[in-house]
């Protein structure tokens, strides 16, 4: 079956036009640092800690929605547009991945509710 998509009005110059200013921007966000360096992450009972040669931020686990994994990453979710993805390649084995998620799934759950903004 064949499928015929026709883009109207300019659709394609509109995508090139998107696609270059994404472009542009990515090369700002290059250029300034801060989201493309590394980042360390730690965890304790204050909250999850991301330490980059830009900045130290403390999220306590009160602002924290969930703590999920998948085969490959560890998120740590504030909300829908806010999120620590951290790869489990990161790590020097699946098993201190494994355990980094369940310290952190652990600490997450004792101190969301009681913890302090």
């Amino acid at each position: 079956m064949i499928i015929l998509i026709t883009i109207v009005g300019g659709g394609i110059l509109d995508l090139i036009a998107y696609y270059n200013l994404i472009e542009k921007e990515i090369r700002k966000l290059q250029k300034a640092g801060g989201y493309f360096c590394e980042h360390t992450i730690k965890m304790n009972e204050e909250g999850v800690r991301e330490i980059t040669s830009y900045n130290d931020t403390l999220s306590k686990w009160k602002a924290i929605n969930s703590v999920t994994e998948n085969k490959d990453y560890i998120y740590v979710i504030f909300s829908n547009s806010s999120f620590h993805v951290i790869p489990k390649r990161a790590f020097n084995s699946i098993e201190e991945a494994n355990e980094f998620y369940d310290k952190s799934v652990i600490l997450w759950k004792e101190n969301r509710i009681s913890g302090d903004l």
